[in-house]
């Protein structure tokens, strides 16, 4: 078997250990990045502040802040409020996420579902409750839909926005997960045992 078969077998095996780590560093990073400002790397912070500004639009009222105390005047910390200054405030002395409220929650969902889902197929094999389209739109898109355009346009509630985010992220997992995981199983299936010949 050629060397790219194996790996793309081995992809297949492990695909969903794969998005799980690439989604856990993805919101790890967006959090972190304030706390990566606050010890002196602003450079660096600036950097994830910029990646993630391409696909959230951050705006402070909307974000998470962490509070660190009193900000104490020195050369680092002179330089995070220059290349930070955006996200930084003074006043409360805080950082803000990377990602808003709702980014962080639809993204916290397909981590922790997918994380979710894993564990549940190492016990059952073969997933047999999937997701209709309508339930998916009713119960994931509609939400989402009708805070981010309706809700959060009149009067923002953190509380709605942080559900439906979680709603939407839970159930486009759910909604693709099943198809994926069963679609992977036949290929190795099929694949898996043409590479002991």
């Amino acid at each position: 078997m050629h060397n790219t078969s194996k790996l793309k077998l081995a992809l297949y095996r492990h695909w969903n250990v794969l998005f799980i780590a690439v989604s856990g560093i993805y919101i790890w990073t967006a959090i972190i990045g304030p706390i990566i400002a606050l010890y002196a790397f602003p450079s660096l912070a600036v950097n994830i502040y910029k990646a993630y500004s391409t696909l959230c639009h951050q705006i402070p009222s909307r974000s998470l802040h962490i509070h660190h105390g009193d900000i104490i005047i020195n050369t680092n910390t002179l330089i995070s409020i220059i290349q930070l200054g955006e996200y930084i405030n003074l006043e409360t002395a805080t950082y803000q996420t990377a990602l808003c409220i709702r980014c962080l929650s639809i993204y916290s969902a397909v981590f922790g579902t997918t994380l979710l889902f894993k564990i549940c197929n190492n016990y059952y094999k073969k997933f047999l409750i999937t997701l209709t389209t309508k339930n998916y739109i009713i119960f994931g898109i509609i939400p989402i839909a009708l805070d981010y355009f309706l809700l959060s346009r009149i009067y923002p509630i953190t509380a709605i926005t942080v559900v439906t985010g979680l709603a939407f992220g839970f159930t486009t997992i759910w909604y693709s997960f099943v198809d994926i995981s069963n679609r992977t199983t036949n290929f190795i299936k099929i694949y898996g045992a043409n590479s002991t010949i």
